[in-house]
């Protein structure tokens, strides 16, 4: 192993997966570089190419709501679920015009808080398939250590990247 920057390591990986300690920045770094490409400032921050449409799914929520709604419900139902409110709706395809166009930055946020061991199996292989689904898009798997244990994506598709402490001024 090596010590190297977040986003160099990035920067040429269309899918990886962020493991850390808990408290450590997985969800954060997601944050950020949601918040980077809703900005317009993706690749001037990160330095990855393209502009995208920043999507978090976290999937301790979407594991729930999957749960209470059958096995039919999927991400980009769940996208739409979470998407719509007042003066918020979008058309159906919404979503599924940008995943297929390839314009995405999808952080999949907590596969270790699919709190029944089962459950995280089946989610862990549903985000597998909606990558293969949907190829040209950019992913993130973020999940502690010790949930991640027994569910790992494939290491040659999803390189895995552990994040290190932070020092003063990161």
């Amino acid at each position: 192993t090596e010590t190297v920057d977040m986003f160099a390591a990035l920067k040429d990986t269309p899918q990886a997966v962020i493991l850390g300690a808990p408290g450590s920045g997985k969800s954060t770094l997601a944050r950020y570089l949601a918040y980077a490409f809703a900005l317009g400032r993706g690749q001037e921050i990160t330095g990855m190419a393209g502009d995208m449409l920043p999507i978090i799914v976290p999937l301790g929520r979407f594991a729930a709501d999957r749960k209470n709604k059958g096995a039919a419900y999927c991400f980009t139902d769940y996208l739409q679920d979470s998407f719509r409110g007042p003066g918020r709706d979008a058309p159906a395809s919404f979503f599924d015009h940008y995943l297929d166009r390839g314009d995405c930055l999808v952080c999949f946020d907590g596969l270790d808080e699919v709190s029944e061991l089962g459950q995280r199996a089946d989610v862990a292989g549903i985000v597998q398939t909606f990558v293969h689904d949907h190829p040209r898009n950019r992913y993130l798997v973020t999940s502690r250590l010790a949930g991640y244990q027994g569910f790992t994506l494939e290491e040659q598709e999803f390189p895995h990247l552990t994040l290190c402490d932070y020092d003063d001024e990161q």
